[in-house]
């Protein structure tokens, strides 16, 4: 099965969930244009040399560094979004299984896990993502984009916070993050756009 069918089958399945899902704001247009590009291209730049280190010290710890994660974007399309890896390949169970049989994967996964843990806490995991940028399927500012199964836990209205680009921060991201529950998310997320 080729990636556009997955993708309109993806898509299917997020716009059926409300009936008014293809009537878009307005000003559901991209945003940013060759400006946002152009700082993602010089930000990606000036992070480089941290790019570089974090690669290197995902790879010692014997893990694909990059994280492909499959998101909800601009008009419900979805993208593939890439982060720094914060979790194993196989899962913590199972590493750490492995880790009982194998000093060496048990040195492995304590390198991991404390890089894992600096990535989190600094949000540095999320520096693949002005990659996303320039290909077109994010801005800077905008609402996080999310998993299916979390996008559909957000109230009626969702489809809403799709007229627009998904950002690497948002305004729900700045105002409480993961501790916000859906609604409150989507209202921020709403106002955000509103704002735009």
């Amino acid at each position: 099965m080729s990636f556009q069918s997955v993708k309109g089958e993806f898509s299917e399945l997020v716009l059926s969930t409300e009936s008014d899902a293809p009537d878009f704001p307005a000003h559901s247009v991209r945003y940013g244009g060759l400006f946002t590009k152009v700082a993602a291209f010089l930000a990606i730049l000036a992070t480089s040399p941290i790019f570089v280190v974090l690669t290197i010290l995902l790879a010692i710890s014997g893990q694909n560094p990059i994280f492909p994660q499959q998101r909800i974007g601009f008009r419900g399309e979805p993208f593939w979004i890439y982060k720094f890896r914060t979790f194993p390949e196989e899962g913590w169970a199972r590493a750490r299984r492995r880790a009982k049989h194998s000093r060496i994967a048990r040195v492995r996964l304590s390198h991991f896990s404390f890089v894992s843990t600096i990535l989190r806490t600094s949000g540095l995991d999320e520096l693949p993502q002005f990659a996303n940028i320039l290909r077109g399927d994010m801005q800077i500012f905008g609402p996080r984009p999310l998993v299916r199964k979390a996008f559909l836990a957000l109230p009626e209205g969702r489809m809403a916070r799709c007229a627009v680009p998904p950002g690497i921060t948002g305004f729900a991201q700045i105002n409480g993050g993961q501790d916000l529950d859906p609604p409150s998310k989507l209202a921020l997320d709403l106002y955000m756009i509103d704002l735009l």
